[in-house]
């Protein structure tokens, strides 16, 4: 059976979450010797993830319908 686009969203999703883990890393482990620069590039990063998801959950992309009857 194959599978839903839905079910490919949430893997692009879990994805992209992921490498934002793995570029945020290094910016953790050095933060003391970071400057203000790296922590603005940092929240522009943040904002525009969030800014993202934020229009994937108001285009209701993230909504994945049941085969289910609801008749009771």
């Amino acid at each position: 059976m194959p599978f839903r686009i839905s079910y490919y969203i949430y893997a692009l999703l879990f994805l992209l979450f992921d490498l934002e883990i793995l570029l945020i890393y290094p910016y953790v482990v050095s933060s003391y010797n970071n400057s203000g620069y790296g922590m603005a590039i940092l929240l522009v990063f943040f904002i525009l993830l969030t800014i993202g998801f934020v229009y994937e959950l108001g285009k209701k992309a993230l909504v994945i319908g049941t085969r289910q009857n609801s008749s009771n």
